[in-house]
């Protein structure tokens, strides 16, 4: 109920008589929303016309195909541009020869709008659970450290009773609870 105007948008660039699957993700023109809120949003159930689709693929039904995936997005964009609804949008293309994924990543970032890049080999086709020979790489710049476990805490949980188990860290100085 929170994505109806995506979802009627998504029926209104299928062609009638056929059947699609989109695959994107939800996202929002306010750089300082985060997955969570997005999250929290549709959960609530109730309509968020500030969500938009950033679609990047389409598979048939069967989420299986030997189309290759420059063909479907090809396909895609077609359908996309074609009609121009409003809060459908094509995942933009940064290029064909990326040398290097995290340089990619951290310039889609460092425009406010993203959080990594998806790259994807043009020429493949599809199936579930198979894209671990690096059909697609999903690449984000993120912040790898080395922390010092201080404590460790054993509490129950709020909802059942059993339990959880946090862990204090020290970085730079200041003591986190994780």
């Amino acid at each position: 109920r929170s994505c109806q105007h995506l979802i009627d948008g998504l029926i209104s660039i299928t062609i009638p008589g056929t059947q699609v699957v989109y695959v994107g993700e939800l996202w929002t023109h306010d750089k300082d929303v985060r997955f969570p809120q997005i999250s929290g949003e549709v959960r609530r159930h109730s309509p968020s016309t500030d969500l938009q689709f950033m679609a990047f693929d389409m598979l048939p039904p069967g989420l299986e195909t030997t189309e290759a995936y420059k063909r479907r997005y090809t396909r895609l964009m077609e359908r996309v541009d074609s009609r121009m609804v409003s809060g459908i949008y094509l995942t933009p293309d940064v290029g064909r020869n990326v040398v290097d994924p995290m340089e990619a990543a951290a310039k889609l970032k460092a425009t406010g709008k993203y959080d990594g890049a998806i790259l994807r080999d043009p020429n493949a086709g599809y199936k579930v659970g198979l894209v671990k020979n690096g059909e697609i790489v999903k690449v984000k710049p993120v912040l790898s450290l080395d922390l010092e476990v201080v404590a460790v805490y054993t509490e129950p949980g709020e909802k059942t009773g059993r339990d959880v188990y946090s862990i204090a860290v020290v970085y730079k100085g200041v003591m986190s609870k994780v």
